[in-house]
């Protein structure tokens, strides 16, 4: 019986990824060999074929490097024996080389060569065979033979498609099971002249992520790869929170996502040699932050867990998310097996005991701290917790945390943070740090900093302290009011950080009026400028004129003059633009305002009135956008049907909310190819239906996420809703709906995830949410 036919039964690999990784080994070393030069000569025929025929076999030549191949395709290649061809090549090969497709497409040209000629250390005839049939692989392929087909898969370009890929797991299944030898295995388990060789770094990510994927496989696991990041999951419903990944760890993560997945994983690394491959694996893979997100809790705990993924030493990151119970008990399991390898700390929506907590803080070398939502037992803050790590610290992110005075002073006196981050929910918690930050009386290398505050004064002691920041790039200021009297100051403080590029001013009620002079002549590239509360009287000036370097630009409930605007849309590099519960001030001459601001691939207009700039259509001069949120717009001013046809192949989000929905915006969006979020929530459907969009919509393999809450729905349109064969999340009605038949509808979809209003005791409902849940759909 084949091998690669009774492996693909039993989808079960036995640990052999320790072999595979030695094959690699060897195939990428450079490693001089004795070696005969075999050339063999081809040409395409009148049938669109390479024939391959052996021509000669050069005895006394060495080659340098044992995976050398040479191509060389010449139109003036001396004749030869064409009578038996040692291989075809036709398009429907099993294994497609783009090599030899290219030289089939430009022989087909007279004037191209239609002969060739390939040079090597080896025999091919017979791995071009292999390529051509998958079960022709041989039950006793050897080193040498595996090495020289992963030679010709990679000169010869293997386009990488699902029959490359079954080709080649059917090559490491082949070889895995004629080295079941216990005789032989240690060979194969050399770690240490593996990996040390470095091997693996000579081989691009795609062979790593296929390695990983193989051990992955062999156990089982439900897993999934995310810009490099892998995440594990417990069923085959992948859903996790892209925000527990932070921008600040300079690491790949490796997310676990619920807790009952730690214990998965946790008994699979009981096996030495499991747990050293498992290491290795995430160390080429610069997968050095694990995240345990406790995201259904851990009804079931053992206590006599080992905490082996904690205990290979590879990590320098760790996150633990949403641990309500035992959260100190794991903590402190983790601080015993971590001990000084940690650099990056992250606490998120735990409550933890003030001493257990005291063993991270109290740790030297920490480069990050992140604390979210951290409670402690006592009920008091840690205020004489001290942070061993404030030298070394390079940032800190503190939301709705109580610190307390003798920790803030302590910080400002010797810390060197680059970046520091605060969020504050309580009042008392926020004078602490204010009360120390207003005696800082030296220059800190700070070069981003925001802090949001419970909507208090600010006084001239704070921004005076601001001046401290001299290097600042980003400075973000939310929930704050500055007096009248120190607005100006507030502006020559913001004035001398000549390295600026990022501004956001966020406040109570404010005139922007004083940053007018400011902006004129600076170099800022984004600007947030925001009333928390909308104040008729507050006036945007000209705050843009002279500036050419904005790329992203946001206002927020504030009235924008006839000036503003004309000077907004002449900014040639502007890309983001959000323009939300804006006012436009009344009588907006269209006619003077030319718009430059056509690379705009952001924009939001969510709760503005376009009234006054009906006669100016932007949409259709917007060739580049990808991103659109409107939000209760006059149908008459702006609708879907306005979008550039040039955007049809870059719109990714659509979000269109309480708006009005005809037959022509149907018609508009259908053609969008790459769509993948569609939000309609609260839109009405004029005459027509969802289904309306027609058998030749664009994006039926790009939709994720559908949003149709509070929008009225027939049994046509969620029929229609199985075209959607990638979508993962929806939010819809299911009041009116035949539940029954939206059971098996989104069963048959990828679907993970579905949002509904509808609340009922009805039976069958909560049926068929059990149901659902049995197949792992989430409702909310």
């Amino acid at each position: 019986m084949n091998v690669y036919r009774y492996m693909r039964m039993n989808m079960v690999f036995n640990g052999y990824i320790f072999i595979w990784i030695y094959i690699w080994y060897k195939i990428i070393s450079f490693e001089q060999i004795n070696a005969r030069k075999f050339r063999y000569r081809f040409k395409r025929n009148e049938n669109s074929e390479i024939l391959f025929f052996c021509c000669e076999k050069m005895s006394n030549e060495v080659l340098n490097e044992d995976y050398e191949i040479f191509f060389f395709a010449d139109a003036n290649l001396e004749s030869y024996s064409e009578e038996n061809p040692i291989f075809i090549y036709r398009e429907d090969n099993f294994i497609q080389f783009e090599v030899l497709n290219s030289f089939l497409v430009s022989s087909a040209s007279e004037n191209e060569a239609r002969n060739g000629m390939i040079q090597c250390g080896h025999g091919l005839s017979y791995f071009l065979k292999l390529s051509k049939d998958i079960t022709e692989i041989p039950n006793n392929l050897d080193n040498h033979q595996f090495k020289y087909m992963m030679i010709l898969l990679k000169f010869l370009k293997a386009v990488e498609n699902k029959n490359f890929f079954e080709f080649y797991q059917a090559l490491i299944c082949q070889y895995f099971f004629h080295q079941n030898d216990g005789a032989r295995r240690n060979e194969y388990f050399d770690f240490e002249k593996i990996f040390n060789s470095n091997f693996l770094t000579r081989i691009d990510f795609s062979i790593k992520k296929n390695i990983f994927s193989t051990f992955l496989n062999s156990y089982m696991i439900n897993y999934e790869f995310h810009n490099g990041n892998l995440i594990l999951f417990e069923n085959s419903r992948k859903f996790y929170d892209v925000a527990l990944f932070d921008e600040n760890i300079p690491f790949k993560n490796l997310l676990i996502t619920d807790f009952r997945v730690f214990c998965i994983l946790e008994n699979i690394l009981k096996d030495t040699n499991t747990r050293k491959i498992f290491k290795l694996l995430l160390n080429e893979t610069n997968i050095k932050s694990l995240i345990i997100n406790s995201y259904k809790g851990c009804e079931i705990f053992d206590r006599n867990l080992h905490f082996f993924i904690l205990s290979i030493h590879t990590f320098k990151s760790i996150v633990m998310a949403n641990f309500i119970k035992f959260s100190s008990f794991f903590i402190s399991k983790v601080k015993a097996v971590f001990e000084l390898n940690i650099e990056y700390l992250s606490l998120k929506n735990i409550v933890v005991s003030k001493s257990i907590l005291g063993l991270f803080l109290k740790k030297g070398g920490l480069k990050g701290l992140v604390l979210y939502n951290v409670n402690i037992m006592e009920h008091y803050g840690f205020t004489d917790v001290y942070s061993a790590s404030n030298e070394t610290l390079h940032f800190i992110d503190f939301k709705n945390v109580f610190i307390g005075v003798n920790w803030w002073n302590n910080f400002f006196s010797s810390a060197n943070v680059s970046k520091i981050i605060l969020l504050f929910r309580s009042i008392i918690a926020e004078e602490y740090f204010l009360q120390e930050f207003k005696n800082l009386n030296r220059k800190m290398n700070v070069v981003y900093f925001k802090a949001q505050f419970c909507f208090r004064k600010i006084s001239k002691s704070f921004i005076k302290c601001l001046n401290n920041f001299e290097h600042l790039k980003t400075l973000k200021l939310k929930g704050n009011l500055t007096v009248e009297k120190d607005k100006l100051y507030l502006c020559q403080v913001i004035e001398n950080m000549k390295k600026l590029q990022y501004l956001e001013i966020c406040q109570l009620s404010y005139e922007f009026e004083s940053f007018s002079l400011l902006l004129k002549f600076s170099k800022i590239k984004a600007l947030h400028l925001e009333n928390i509360f909308f104040d008729n009287d507050t006036l945007l000036v000209s705050l843009f004129e002279n500036n050419r370097f904005l790329i992203k630009l946001v206002l927020k409930k504030i009235t924008i003059s006839q000036l503003c605007l004309e000077e907004i849309f002449k900014l040639e590099n502007l890309k983001i633009l959000k323009l939300q519960f804006c006012t436009i001030k009344p009588n907006i001459n269209c006619a003077n305002i030319n718009f430059n601001s056509k690379n705009i691939n952001y924009l939001n207009l969510d709760g503005t009135s376009l009234e006054e700039i009906k006669n100016f259509n932007i949409f259709s001069q917007l060739d580049s956008l990808e991103y659109i949120y409107l939000w209760k717009c006059n149908y008459l001013l702006v609708n879907l049907s306005m979008f550039s046809f040039l955007c049809n192949l870059k719109l990714k989000i659509i979000s269109y909310e309480y708006n009005d929905l005809y037959f022509n915006d149907l018609n508009r969006i259908k053609k969008i190819e790459v769509l993948e979020e569609l939000i309609l929530c609260g839109c009405k459907f004029n005459d027509c239906s969802f289904c309306n969009l027609g058998n030749d919509c664009g994006f039926f393999n790009s939709l994720v996420n559908l949003n149709l809450s509070f929008v009225r729905i027939k049994i046509e349109d969620l029929i229609y809703l199985k075209n959607f064969k990638n979508l993962t999340k929806i939010s819809i009605e299911l009041d009116d709906l035949n539940l029954n038949i939206a059971k098996f509808i989104f069963v048959s979809l990828p679907i993970i995830q579905i949002v509904t209003n509808f609340v009922t005791e009805d039976i069958n409902y909560n049926e068929i949410c059990r149901y659902l849940n049995e197949k792992n759909i989430e409702i909310f």
